[in-house]
């Protein structure tokens, strides 16, 4: 599939991962986190994590005890639900309201598995289980690692830009029982421990250690979390806490906040629109290098966004098919910047001013392609960034 452009707006992120004993599909959020206009346009970061399990199964499941960031397998762009399959719009609710002891139970199983198997929609319907205390049946939605080809791409901008930061670093908890029993790096030893002395059932299930999240990134640089000494993460219990550790490894390096409450479907994220430039917080020229083919469409979707940050609207004669940025378009930043037109006759002129005005400096080796009198989308990014900075 074609990528979107780095200037189209999104809601807000999902963050899947999984490892080698996965088998052939990505298990997705709850059907809910996929229902309704405010949970779109979102994008989908989907991870493949090298996990250290325990050796044996613990109430029927092998847990989660370190993962090592294999590789940001894909990053994808869902403009609404019409990639899900054709189904009763009633399914969902009637699924929740069942008992998996109740009548209507396996029928409702026979239409989620006729609804995937009469559509050829990439992301289908499951049924995970039901809810131990309340035995109401789950709705949820999944999609074969095969089809993921099927949805359209985010900016390979941003999927570099993950691979670049997140992949090969660390993920690992710290616990200290005190007087009670061990204390270091959550192990093979630790767990077992655990289990002999009944942490994972009642009553001492809810006494067993959360934690501290130990990230160390790929850099070599060591971050512990929370932040504040001698708080506990939250996550530090769960089977698969290492989802919950990449999504804490996503929120370093991308500009956006994890959702302040739990949204099925929504990992990071306000409920507003951004355009997905605003992900990046720290440019470099290699990740907008003059060669793209796609330059000329993302140069407009860049000053579109600087004008607009100074109230002003792109207007034709600003940008060209052949240069690009034009004369008269660096004129009205530096017309909206200064209140006045620029005394520069040149674009690399007006563009230096530009850059003085906002803080950045002007670099000739990056900024401004002399040969054909071209402005860069690195100068147009250090532009906006830093028209950003000053409001």
């Amino acid at each position: 599939m074609d990528s979107v452009g780095m200037g189209t707006e999104f809601r807000g992120i999902e963050c899947k991962t999984f490892d080698k004993k996965s088998g052939a599909t990505v298990n997705l959020s709850s059907y809910l986190g996929w229902r309704g206009s405010e949970k779109y346009p979102k994008l989908l970061i989907i991870a493949k994590l090298n996990k250290n399990k325990s050796k044996h199964k613990i109430l029927k499941r092998h847990w989660d005890l370190s993962a090592d960031v294999e590789e940001i397998t894909h990053v994808k762009y869902i403009p609404d639900n019409s990639h899900i399959v054709d189904h009763d719009p009633t399914l969902y609710g009637r699924t929740i309201r069942t008992r998996a002891d109740e009548e209507g139970f396996q029928g409702i199983r026979e239409e989620i598995e006729d609804a995937n198997r009469n559509s050829k929609k990439p992301i289908k319907l499951f049924y995970p289980g039901f809810q131990l205390r309340t035995k109401k049946m789950r709705l949820y939605l999944k999609i074969r690692k095969g089809d993921l080809d099927l949805l359209e791409d985010a900016p390979q901008e941003i999927k570099n830009y993950l691979e670049e930061k997140l992949v090969g670093s660390k993920l690992s908890l710290i616990k200290d029982y005190g007087d009670r029993g061990p204390s270091g790096t959550y192990d093979q030893s630790m767990i077992e421990w655990e289990e002999e002395n009944g942490y994972f059932v009642s009553p001492l299930r809810k006494e067993r250690a959360l934690g501290r999240l130990l990230i160390e990134f790929n850099d070599g640089v060591e971050h512990s979390l929370p932040e504040a000494e001698g708080e506990v993460w939250k996550h530090g219990r769960k089977m698969y806490w290492t989802g919950e550790g990449f999504e804490e490894i996503v929120n370093h390096y991308l500009n956006i906040d994890l959702t302040s409450h739990h949204m099925p479907g929504i990992d990071f994220g306000d409920g507003n629109l951004h355009q997905i430039r605003t992900l990046i917080p720290n440019i470099s020229p290699e990740m907008f290098d003059v060669e793209d083919d796609r330059i000329g469409i993302l140069k407009v979707e860049i000053l579109g966004a600087i004008l607009q940050n100074l109230g002003l609207s792109l207007k034709d004669n600003y940008w060209s098919t052949g240069s690009t940025v034009t004369l008269d378009g660096l004129l009205a930043v530096h017309g909206g910047l200064q209140g006045q037109s620029s005394e520069e006759k040149t674009k690399e002129g007006t563009l230096k001013a530009i850059l003085e005005l906002v803080g950045e400096e002007y670099d000739s080796e990056t900024d401004f392609v002399e040969n054909g009198s071209t402005v860069t989308r690195y100068a147009l990014m250090k532009m906006l960034r830093g028209i950003e900075n000053l409001s």
